[in-house]
């Protein structure tokens, strides 16, 4: 989960590091990015109050299969424009395109968190502290390494979002099929 989550904070922080750029070199509009950035940002929060309310109604395991799966969607759709478009897409599309993933972060980031608590017990508070600081060490070397091959589009950052999106999916799966196969031996037990 923790490798999960650093992946997926990886293709985040290139978005944090390289959207002023992109919106500055690639569509010529860097006077309107601070107002870009700030409806980017309120996606973002109005999903983490929608989080609290999935949590409320909905078992952590089946929010994170759920939005995984449709954030590995919009990544791939994401790549694909990307492609189509020569990695020079209509501002508008661009703009739209980012939104769901934006959206799907403040659902997976912290709930991948809170999961990978789950089987840690007693020694939670220390686990929470290797994971807080694991994975942003790890995020930011990826986002760097992103943002190194950023190429005047927005070929890379997509490229990223898809290539995460698939890997980070496959780890929940992978710690999901763990975590069923630890809890059935336990309800043997």
């Amino acid at each position: 989960l923790t490798l999960g989550r650093s992946l997926l904070f990886g293709f985040f922080a290139s978005y944090l590091a390289s959207s002023q750029l992109i919106i500055d070199d690639v569509f010529g509009l860097d006077a309107w990015f601070p107002l870009i950035f700030a409806a980017w940002a309120s996606v973002l929060g109005v999903a983490l109050l929608v989080n609290t309310r999935l949590l409320d109604r909905f078992p952590l395991r089946g929010i994170l299969r759920w939005v995984l799966n449709v954030y590995v969607v919009f990544s791939l759709s994401f790549f694909a424009m990307a492609l189509v478009t020569g990695g020079t897409p209509p501002f508008w599309i661009f703009f739209v395109s980012l939104i769901p993933l934006v959206g799907c972060h403040a659902l997976i980031i912290p709930n991948l968190t809170s999961a990978s608590m789950i089987p840690m017990g007693a020694v939670a508070g220390t686990a929470t502290a290797v994971v807080g600081a694991l994975a942003p060490l790890i995020g930011a070397i990826i986002g760097a390494g992103i943002d190194m091959r950023y190429d005047g589009t927005i070929l890379p950052l997509a490229a990223a979002s898809a290539v995460l999106s698939v890997l980070a999916y496959a780890f929940y799966r992978w710690s999901d099929a763990v975590w069923d196969r630890e809890t059935a031996g336990h309800d043997e037990a």
